[in-house]
């Protein structure tokens, strides 16, 4: 359902603006629900919610994750990799990938970290120095619908309390909702 609904480039590029409002999100092109990477025939493959990329050439996998199954990080690691496999293409330089940033995100029904926190966002930096970033241009950042902390979430927080199963919610929300009838008695998307 949740794929289904972010289909339409306007709520998707929506979402993504409230998720991470330090970005500017002009539009979002190709919202492909249900995308699926496989790097080889025998590799395990990825089935993502939503892949989507905007008119920065930032790419995103955007995952509803409604049980925890204990593997979170490892699942972000793989469909890091993963999206930059798609992006590279055989005989392409690795610089190629300083034109396309990637983040992976994942809107979670829990606390991974049992911090608190609404939003836990990760980027990858030297262990003593953590001034200095990689600069690989990879984030990864996961939502808790369990929050009480709302700090760094705010404008995504009626997202957070519609996934949780809040009744209230603002225009965009709303219009979310009216796009894909949602049988009654369904929490969230």
């Amino acid at each position: 359902m949740f794929g289904t609904v972010m289909t339409n480039p306007e709520l998707c590029a929506e979402l993504l603006r409230r998720a991470l409002p330090e970005l500017t999100i002009k539009w979002v092109k190709d919202a492909d629900p249900q995308h699926t990477i496989q790097a080889t025939p025998t590799a395990k493959g990825i089935r993502i919610d939503v892949y989507a990329r905007d008119d920065q050439n930032r790419t995103y996998t955007i995952e509803m994750q409604m049980v925890n199954e204990h593997n979170l990080p490892f699942r972000m690691r793989e469909y890091q990799e993963l999206m930059d496999q798609e992006i590279l293409n055989s005989g392409d330089d690795y610089d190629k990938l300083a034109n396309y940033p990637t983040y992976v995100i994942f809107f979670c029904n829990f606390d991974y970290y049992h911090r608190g926190l609404a939003r836990y966002q990760f980027e990858f930096r030297e262990k003593w120095h953590p001034e200095i970033a990689a600069g690989d241009l990879r984030t990864l950042v996961v939502f808790n619908t369990k929050a009480k902390d709302y700090q760094h979430a705010a404008e995504i927080r009626p997202f957070l309390d519609m996934i949780r199963g809040t009744i209230d919610m603002p225009p965009w929300m709303r219009k979310c909702k009216k796009s894909v009838p949602i049988k009654s008695g369904r929490r969230g998307l």
